[in-house]
């Protein structure tokens, strides 16, 4: 753990999400911290709903993702490759530098969790 982190366990209940920032998304989603680092490589965690057919921006992750789809139907694409679905349980997982980006279905929304070491990735 890091300086930021919690010296004792913790445990996070639902309700403290807030609007994604601007210009992520083609829409706004939900984002809630799980974990908060105050500094780059620091550990942290978040849940991330997004609303049927929000499609976030092409975007990368200097030190690659891992998320864990906890419910709904989604996709997620790697630019130049192919889209993958994504349903409840599936762990996609990305290398760094890659550009990607994550959708919900437009039939219904898609919640997942990041662990990770970036306190700016979405």
């Amino acid at each position: 753990m890091s300086a930021s982190n919690p010296k004792a366990m913790t445990v996070s209940r639902p309700g403290r999400a807030v609007r994604s920032p601007e210009g992520v998304a083609t829409a706004p989603f939900w984002v809630e911290m799980l974990l908060e680092g105050s500094a780059d490589g620091e550990n942290t965690a978040m849940r991330a709903t997004l609303d049927p057919g929000t499609i976030t921006r092409w975007h990368t992750h200097p030190r690659g993702q891992l998320l864990y789809v906890l419910s709904g139907h989604g996709l997620a694409q790697s630019e130049g490759g192919p889209v993958a679905e994504l349903r409840a349980g599936d762990v996609p997982s990305a290398i760094s530098a890659f550009r990607q980006r994550k959708t919900a279905a437009s039939s219904n929304g898609c919640s997942r969790w990041r662990p990770g070491h970036d306190r700016h990735a979405i």
